[in-house]
């Protein structure tokens, strides 16, 4: 006889507590990822001191956060949630290019309306190192766009978007409005640790903007594709545009940009909620 591991009820009650509980863990597994390679970092900085040798083994170091992050939530998948990993459609590996590319191209629409907006305000610019200028010195431009993507996509949108839209969204995934709210609330308030230029409390409250924009268009792109890799592509997509902007025509990364930033991805993730919920209000009608 099999298993189905999903029709279980998991051992961690889905309550207001038990959600919180699982956000805390969440946010401990993304701090404890990340310090853990802390002493490699150390490491590589003394071995390999400048140069495409350190940036090389930077980026290779980091690939040790997803890579623990994805035991961690497979392991607590199956032990508490007594669900695979493969609900959370991280496994979905046919989904993983089209996912990618569509998220990627949501996330550049965002920015590019972002960029559009801030120019037109006059939002100030801001000096940053280019391709090639000396902070690059000794350094190739194909191992630094490596390093770039590695940093964007692996260290940053792959673990967080694997907990908050994967495995959080299974969780509640029968209230789909609750877990759209919950998941972008609980992946906001933890960018309050992040560091982004912030000088003040203010600016701290005011960064919030860009992350509730980020969780909020991820969740819509799930609801809308049921494929965490769409995600995974606003997620990283916003860090490697950004990037691009930044060469292209730098702007200063202040409050201003912040609040646009949030706001475009906020007026994106709700065109795809629209269009969501059209379509399942086209399907229920369909069904009568």
């Amino acid at each position: 006889m099999t298993t189905n591991l999903t029709a279980k009820t998991p051992l961690l009650p889905v309550t207001w507590w038990g959600l919180l509980i699982r956000a805390l863990l969440g946010f401990a597994l993304l701090m404890g990822a990340n310090l853990a390679r802390v002493p490699f970092h150390t490491w590589a900085a003394q071995r390999w001191p400048d140069g495409d040798a350190q940036l090389a083994a930077t980026s290779l170091i980091f690939l040790l956060t997803p890579l623990l992050i994805i035991a961690a939530v497979a392991l607590w998948m199956r032990l508490v949630e007594r669900a695979s990993l493969s609900v959370t459609t991280l496994t979905n590996f046919r989904a993983l290019l089209p996912g990618f590319a569509g998220g990627l191209l949501l996330a550049g629409l965002a920015v590019l309306l972002g960029w559009i907006v801030l120019a037109a305000v006059d939002a100030g610019t801001a000096e940053v190192p280019t391709l090639d200028g000396n902070d690059m010195e000794g350094t190739y431009t194909a191992v630094l766009l490596v390093f770039l993507f590695i940093r964007a996509v692996l260290l940053q949108g792959l673990p967080e978007e694997l907990i908050y839209r994967g495995w959080f969204f299974h969780v509640t995934r029968h209230r789909p409005w609750l877990t759209l709210a919950w998941t972008t609330v609980a992946f906001t308030v933890i960018h309050l640790l992040s560091s982004g230029g912030q000088e003040n409390a203010a600016d701290r409250l005011f960064y919030l903007i860009t992350p509730l924009g980020m969780g909020f268009l991820a969740g819509a792109v799930v609801l809308w594709r049921r494929s965490v890799w769409w995600a995974v592509g606003t997620h990283g997509g916003l860090h490697i545009w950004m990037a691009v902007g930044s060469v292209i025509h730098p702007v200063d990364l202040g409050r201003a940009a912040w609040i646009v930033l949030g706001v475009t991805q906020l007026l994106v993730g709700a065109v795809i909620l629209w269009m969501w919920q059209r379509g399942r209000t086209g399907a229920s009608v369909g069904l009568q």
